[in-house]
C-alpha cells in the first residue's frame, strides 16, 4: 500500500521531508540534475518493513523563486522522465506490485503524459520540444493502458500523441497561454 501511495504521489518523494534508517539505503541517489530523489526514494521504500507518516509539520520550507524546479527546462523534464523510468524498471526486475500491475502501468502512462505537457509548454524552440516528446514518448507508445483508469482529458492527450504529436504541441500551449493570461 505503501509503494502504491509512492508510485502516485500521495506521498512525496523528497527526501528532506523523510527519516531514514541507514539499513534500508541501498540503492545509489542516481547523478540527475533533477528528481533524484524521485528516482531512488521509491526503492529505498521498497526496503522497508514499515513506514510512518506524520501529518504535523516538524520543519519549515522556503520556496526558491530561482530554484531549478521553480525554472523548467527541457532537460529537467527529461530527468523526470528518467527517475519514473527508473522507478518502473526497478518495480519489474524486482517483482514488485505485481498484483497492481495495471494500475502501475496507469499511474506511469499519466507521468509520461504529464511529463510530454510540461514539455510543450516550454518556452523553447518547437523543434526541440518535439523532439523531447518524442523522446518521451516513443518508448512506450506500444504499451498497454487500461484506460478506464485515466481520466477523459488524459485519454485525448494520450490519443493525441499517438496520432498528432504537432497537434498536440501546439495544444499544450496554448492552453498554457490560456491559463497564464486568466
Amino acid at each position: 500500500e505503501a509503494l502504491m501511495k509512492i508510485l502516485s504521489d500521495e506521498v512525496s518523494s523528497y527526501l528532506w521531508t523523510k527519516l531514514f534508517r541507514r539499513s534500508i539505503l541501498v540503492e545509489e541517489i542516481p547523478d540527475l540534475k533533477a528528481f533524484e530523489d524521485h528516482a531512488v526514494f521509491f526503492k529505498w521504500a521498497s526496503h522497508a518493513n514499515s513506514m510512518l507518516l506524520v501529518s504535523k509539520p516538524l520543519y519549515h520550507y522556503r520556496m526558491n523563486p530561482d530554484s531549478i524546479l521553480h525554472n523548467a527546462d527541457i532537460e529537467q523534464k527529461l530527468c523526470f522522465h528518467k527517475a519514473i523510468d527508473e522507478r518502473k524498471t526497478f518495480i519489474e526486475d524486482n517483482g514488485l506490485l505485481h498484483d497492481q500491475r495495471d494500475e502501475v502501468n496507469a499511474v506511469y502512462m499519466k507521468n509520461i503524459i504529464k511529463t510530454t505537457k510540461d514539455i510543450a509548454r516550454i518556452a523553447a524552440p518547437y523543434s526541440k520540444r518535439r523532439e523531447a516528446i518524442r523522446r518521451v514518448f516513443e518508448p512506450v507508445s506500444e504499451e498497454v493502458v487500461d484506460k478506464s483508469r485515466l481520466n477523459a482529458k488524459q485519454l485525448f492527450r494520450l490519443w493525441l500523441l499517438h496520432n498528432c504529436q504537432p497537434l498536440y504541441i501546439r495544444l499544450m500551449s496554448l492552453s498554457s497561454v490560456i491559463k497564464t493570461k486568466k
